[in-house]
């Protein structure tokens, strides 16, 4: 992944206070689970994104209306999801 030191680095920034006096092998662990909630944020921020762009009409192709409406119920759906209902 990266040196232990951006690592440690990243930890800190995720909360982890003490991450300097963390041993190694903790610094490797926790930096791997911190980088995958990261990634797990940003692919779902993309998917969020895909979904709003999605479920936006355009004037120049009214086939796309139909996509749109269904786009914008998933769009809906996954919101509420996220948000605990």
């Amino acid at each position: 992944m990266w040196g232990l030191r951006k690592q440690a680095s990243l930890l800190i920034e995720a909360g982890h206070l003490n991450a300097g006096s963390y041993t190694v092998g903790m610094i490797l662990d926790e930096a791997r689970i911190v980088q995958e909630r990261l990634n797990a944020r940003t692919a779902l921020n993309a998917d969020l994104m895909h979904l709003a762009i999605s479920a936006t009409p355009t004037e120049y192709n009214k086939a796309g209306v139909a996509l749109a409406k269904s786009a914008a119920k998933a769009l809906k759906d996954t919101l509420k999801k996220l948000r605990g209902g």
